[in-house]
């Protein structure tokens, strides 16, 4: 079954859900512990202008990943229940349209001599 927007028929939708934010602010808190221990690194065995591009890089990703963290959970938490969201018109919806997938047989064509007719039933 294929997934549709009840308002535009659009097929380009996104699913909205806790479990997907969740997964994105704890990857905010790997980026953190990671950046955290580079600078780490850097402090303990480097000169200082190694130490200097490790605290402004380190710390400029610190501060989005904290940010971006904080957003996400804050979004999750928010989220009630698995929702989608079209990318065409932009809106969200709560249940989609369910078509079914066609299944075509693009070959048949090819398979087919020329000059003869299938038979309808």
């Amino acid at each position: 079954m294929r997934k549709q927007c009840p308002q535009c028929k659009s097929e380009n939708i996104r699913i909205c859900s806790r479990r997907r934010d969740f997964l994105f602010a704890a990857g905010c808190l790997v980026v953190i512990l990671f950046f955290s221990l580079l600078f780490y690194e850097a402090g303990v065995e480097g000169d200082s202008l190694q130490i200097f591009v490790a605290f402004i890089l380190s710390s400029s990703a610190v501060l989005f990943a904290f940010i971006m963290g904080i957003y996400f959970f804050v979004r999750g938490i928010r989220t009630r229940g698995k929702g989608y969201y079209c990318n065409y018109c932009k809106k969200k919806f709560e249940t989609p349209l369910l078509s079914p997938i066609a299944k075509a047989d693009y070959l048949s064509d090819i398979r087919r001599p020329t000059g003869v007719r299938k038979k309808e039933e």
